[in-house]
Order: C-alpha cells, then structure tokens, then sequence
C-alpha cells in the first residue's frame, strides 16, 4: 500500500525516492503519482515527507487537477533557461535535475530509484554526486497489498471494461456476415465482477 511507503524507505535503507519519466509509460511512477501522463516529470519523495512532483508549470496544473499529490516544483525556469542558452536536450535534462538535487533531495544519503527510471536522469544524478540505489523490490511489497481506495479503484474499472464487453458481445451475437454466414457465440463464464460477489 501507498501508505507503507516510509516503512519500506527504512527496510531497503533508502532516505529518498526519484522517479523520472512518463508515467503511462512507467507503472511506479503512476503508482506513487496517481497521475497519468504522456509527458515526462519529476516525482521525489523524501522520508516521511509527502511528495512532490517537479516538472514544467503547465504539466504542474494539469497533475494538481488530477493528482493527490499537493507539492509542486517548477523547472520552467531552468528550461526556460537552457532553450535561451541554446543548450542541447542533454544538458536541459541535467540542467533540470541539478535544480531538483538543489530544492528536492537530500545533501546526503542514499536516493531510490526503481528500474523504469529515465536512465538519462539517473546518470545526471550519480554525475552531481548523488548515491543511488536500485529499489524496484519497494514498489513490488508497497503494490502487493491493496488498499481501500486501489480496491475500489480496480472494482469500478473492472465494471467498466465488462460493460463494454458485453456490449461488444451484443453486437456480434447472432450476427450475419458476409448476408449468409451467423456468426454465434456464447459465454459460458460470468465477469469478473460476478464472481467477486460470488465470494
């Protein structure tokens, strides 16, 4: 669960978590985030305190609509920065994570990074001095008890995708193709849902 977290940092000797990358692309940083995105951010978690995600003012409006998380940090000002410097992409994305070493992270200690971290700014953070430390084992035990919330979050999607099922299912049964040709199925097992009400 989200909430054992801290207890976990403690377990895997880890005083910090840095996730990079776009989150629909990378199931722990929406896990921690609860904010999906096709954009690239920034999410550090120090121990003990709430997280906070860092990345451009626009992708910091969107994430504060849709996301939990309450603590914001812009790095519009370094991109901005950067692109009037005319710098390469590279040196923007070191440029950037120089800036949440900076406001975000520890002096000292070690930084979790689990393993679908943008491997760029994983390389940008041992070139600034910062220890890393792989954790992808913290996210596997956080995520393999759900919480009331993910719980309820995975019932209502489950309905959902079998509403569309049987929709789908109600259009193709009985039907004809090609005017000669009934295409019929049946569905002999109940949803998903069913089956959890079962028990």
């Amino acid at each position: 669960m989200l909430d054992d977290i801290d207890d976990l940092m403690v377990k895997y000797e880890v005083d910090a978590l840095f996730l990079a990358g776009k989150s629909l692309l990378n199931p722990d940083l929406y896990y921690i985030s609860r904010f999906l995105s096709v954009d690239d951010f920034y999410f550090v978690k120090l121990r003990n305190q709430p997280g906070i995600i860092a990345a451009t003012d626009m992708i910091c409006e969107r994430a504060k609509k849709h996301s939990p998380v309450r603590e914001f940090h812009s790095v519009s000002p370094i991109r901005n920065q950067a692109v009037r410097d005319r710098v390469d992409s590279d040196e923007i994305d070191y440029r950037v994570v120089a800036d949440i070493i900076k406001h975000l992270l520890p002096t000292s200690g070690t930084v979790g990074v689990p393993r679908k971290t943008d491997a760029l700014a994983i390389y940008h953070l041992n070139q600034l001095g910062v220890k890393t430390q792989p954790v992808q084992s913290l996210f596997h035990e956080a995520r393999e008890i759900k919480d009331r919330t993910e719980i309820k979050a995975i019932k209502k999607a489950t309905k959902a995708t079998e509403a569309t099922f049987q929709k789908i299912l109600d259009i193709i049964q009985n039907c004809e193709i090609g005017g000669k040709i009934k295409f019929f199925f049946e569905f002999r097992h109940p949803f998903c849902s069913k089956i959890f009400a079962s028990q």
